[in-house]
């Protein structure tokens, strides 16, 4: 049996998933043989879709399929496919950090807030539930038996729906607990550290629907900040969080430095308007831009150690 050579042959497998409600099949570049597809979510979940103000849907759950290939063998053994879904915005994957609030296809800001204000959906991780047989040339679970491809897509559609329910999230939750400590450290590591960006510098970062980045990290141009959430300072655009974290870091330095010694640096520094502009331009210069880019660097390294942690995991699989 000939093995999936690309994204065309392993999207094969999986049958008219049109028929099932899966949009916009892209197959993945940074995968020998991968794709993603989209689906919309069901109106009577407790999340709410960020809307256009044409009222379409900008929310939607996208679903990426990669077929482990270095796991090929000469024994003919299962091969694993993995999956991943998650929550993703239509306009954002295409137009990136394009400002124009006249874009029909833009969601609302009025609804993009009250999106946020209901259970987002959690991302979740399929590596062992599904495998490629190449005696079959179909899918089948880890119990051996033979499944369709639309199956396997809407079992890990549904769970992703489910954990915004109060009673059925319990179960993937519950799950996520008993991940490895190591698995679980390193994605608490860079969860926090892509919170962290957002929240703490007003850094985006945009998900592909031709990449995984769970995997394969983020590019440099996934990676920036919005315009609107910017103020001007001496003509220089600044995240609002980033000045605020500045202000706050300022006022707790000032706090412990007074008062300061006579004819000491910061004597020097306090009373001479030039310096003193020059040292809150040069922090304010390494908040917005060293420490982000820094912080984005650690959050690809984390992704590139998880990986070839789980493809160690995946290689002492009995």
């Amino acid at each position: 049996m000939v093995y999936p050579q690309d994204g065309f042959e392993l999207l094969k497998l999986f049958g008219e998933i049109e028929n099932a409600g899966y949009v916009n099949p892209v197959v993945l570049t940074d995968a020998n043989a991968g794709f993603s597809v989209q689906r919309t979510y069901p109106g009577d979940i407790k999340f709410k879709t960020a809307k256009t103000s044409e009222g379409k849907d900008d929310s939607i759950a996208c679903i990426w399929v990669v077929y482990e290939s270095k796991k090929q063998s000469s024994k003919n053994l299962p091969v694993p496919i993995r999956f991943r879904v998650g929550l993703m915005s239509k306009y954002r994957a295409r137009h990136f950090f394009d400002d124009d609030d006249l874009d029909p296809e833009k969601p609302t800001k009025m609804s993009l807030a009250a999106s946020q204000r209901t259970p987002q959906p959690i991302e979740l991780n399929l590596r062992d539930g599904y495998y490629f047989d190449p005696h079959t040339g179909g899918l089948v679970n880890e119990k051996g038996c033979s499944v369709k491809g639309i199956d396997a897509l809407n079992e890990i559609y549904q769970a992703h729906c489910d954990t915004v329910h109060p009673v059925k999230g319990l179960g993937i939750r519950s799950k996520q607990v008993a991940h490895s400590f190591s698995r679980n450290l390193l994605d608490k590591l860079i969860d926090r550290s892509k919170w962290s960006l957002k929240n703490l510098f007003g850094r985006t970062l945009n998900e592909r629907t031709d990449r995984s980045s769970y995997f394969d990290g983020y590019k440099g141009q996934d990676f920036g900040k919005l315009p609107e959430d910017c103020i001007e300072v001496l003509g220089y655009k600044v995240p609002k969080r980033v000045l605020g974290l500045f202000i706050i870091l300022s006022a707790t330095t000032a706090y412990f430095l007074y008062p300061v010694e006579e004819r000491s640096y910061a004597d020097l520094v306090v009373h001479s308007e030039v310096l003193l502009t020059i040292h809150c331009l040069t922090g304010l210069l390494f908040l917005d831009v060293i420490v982000p880019h820094l912080m984005f660097a650690a959050v690809n390294g984390l992704i590139n150690i998880r990986k070839r942690y789980l493809n160690w995991l995946l290689k002492n699989i009995p």
